[in-house]
């Protein structure tokens, strides 16, 4: 019978993972072991979504889940599927609407995502600042830095990583060097592993490989991965 692993025990098999050599056997096993546990949890959360969806298939919160766990699966399809769901089950619900038009316009349905986000505007003015995110991802990979910085300040979160992160994305783009790199001191303030995970932290929240890549290639025109810390901590940190 495997063994059962705890959210302490998965915690200190992924600190153990991260501080250890993976050439090492004992090593390599325990990241076998923190995957199997990870992948134990998405497979329990799956299994009780859909038991949440099965008593009440009229819940739109259930399908909000299953949206997110299937971009963390980047899974295209499912999100759309459960985006859907969730809409017509209540198209008049002005934030689950427009949660439901973020995640279509994550999985690449732009044109219909921001039109969904846009009705669910007029029927909660009060809308997250972070609806501006798959913004931020259309008119960054379309090339139009100027607008994909508007959408940036937008966002306005200053303590989510990804607020730095989209600045200097695009401040690499628009060789404002400068801007950039207070931007990547910013981020790296927030997440100080972003350099060992920069590729697994874009991914978790862009679902195709080819917009990772373009927001990869602006943070190293910014100087990710070139400039060492110390020389980043020369820079100002801006709260953007």
């Amino acid at each position: 019978r495997p063994p059962v692993y705890s959210d302490s025990m998965g915690t200190e098999l992924y600190q153990k993972m991260e501080t250890t050599d993976l050439k090492n056997l004992d090593s390599y096993k325990t990241s076998v072991k923190l995957y199997n546990y990870l992948k134990g949890i998405r497979l329990r959360t799956i299994v009780r979504l859909r038991k949440a969806i099965k008593i009440d298939p009229y819940c739109q919160h259930a399908y909000y889940g299953m949206c997110y766990l299937q971009l963390l699966r980047r899974n295209e399809e499912s999100i759309v599927h459960n985006a859907y769901k969730m809409i017509q089950l209540n198209p008049n619900a002005g934030f689950l609407t427009g949660v439901a038009g973020w995640f279509l316009a994550i999985a690449g349905k732009f044109d219909e995502g921001f039109r969904v986000i846009e009705k669910s505007r007029k029927l909660n003015p009060v809308t997250p600042s972070w609806f501006q995110f798959p913004c931020f991802i259309f008119n960054y990979i379309k090339g139009d830095y100027c607008q994909a910085l508007e959408t940036a300040k937008a966002f306005e979160l200053q303590d989510f990583f990804w607020s730095p992160l989209m600045h200097a994305a695009v401040f690499g783009k628009m060789r404002k060097i400068d801007e950039a790199k207070a931007a990547l001191c910013r981020l790296l303030l927030l997440k100080p592993d972003f350099p060992q995970r920069a590729h697994y932290y874009v991914s978790s929240f862009v679902i195709s490989d080819n917009w990772v890549d373009k927001i990869l290639e602006g943070l190293f025109e910014a100087g990710f991965g070139e400039a060492r810390t110390d020389e980043l901590s020369d820079k100002k940190p801006i709260l953007i």
